[in-house]
């Protein structure tokens, strides 16, 4: 098995990466970390060390590989057939400068993440379309957090009102909720 960086980028890129292979549960199995050096505009194709490339448990494990605060997972199974326990989420609500920040902290390994803006238009008192979010398919590890904001298309300033959790549940998805 091998990972390919690309840089689209017009500045040589260095990162230091992280490969870890984990459990569905949290637990880390395995790690290795590499120093690479990609050239502008150019790929870098590496092989993964087999100890950490290699699933005892295709069906409740992923590879994670983090570079420089860029996240990518593969599962070895689809998402159908993996063992994965029902996500456990906690999600906060505060205001800032007229845009809703949503923080997704994980106690569960949670894959692709997503907010769907226009489920949480009743409650702030706005048509569905006019809201837009700047993240999408975010990966937690269990203890991780990841601030989602919602903005309006408009540049209307949204206005703090609470959010009931039922928005909030069915604003806030993840592919886990495809295998529940």
């Amino acid at each position: 098995m091998a990972f390919t960086l690309v840089n689209d980028t017009a500045a040589e890129w260095a990162p230091t990466v992280d490969v870890l292979r984990i459990g569905l549960d949290g637990r880390e199995l395995a790690r290795t970390r590499l120093e690479v050096s990609c050239q502008a505009g150019a790929l870098v194709t590496l092989p993964l060390d087999q100890a950490v490339a290699s699933p005892t448990d295709p069906h409740a494990e992923l590879l994670i590989v983090d570079a420089d605060g860029v996240r990518t997972t593969w599962a070895y199974r689809t998402d159908r057939t993996l063992t994965a326990p029902q996500p456990v989420l906690e999600v906060t609500d505060t205001f800032a400068d007229g845009v809703l920040h949503l923080t997704v902290t994980a106690r569960t390994v949670t894959r692709d993440i997503c907010v769907f803006p226009d489920r949480l238009a009743t409650p702030l008192g706005v048509p569905p379309q006019t809201l837009m979010v700047d993240t999408s398919m975010v990966t937690l590890l269990p203890g991780e957090s990841h601030t989602f904001h919602i903005a309006s298309r408009a540049d209307e300033t949204l206005r703090h009102t609470p959010i009931p959790s039922s928005f909030i549940r069915l604003a806030v998805r993840s592919a886990s909720d495809l295998t529940q």
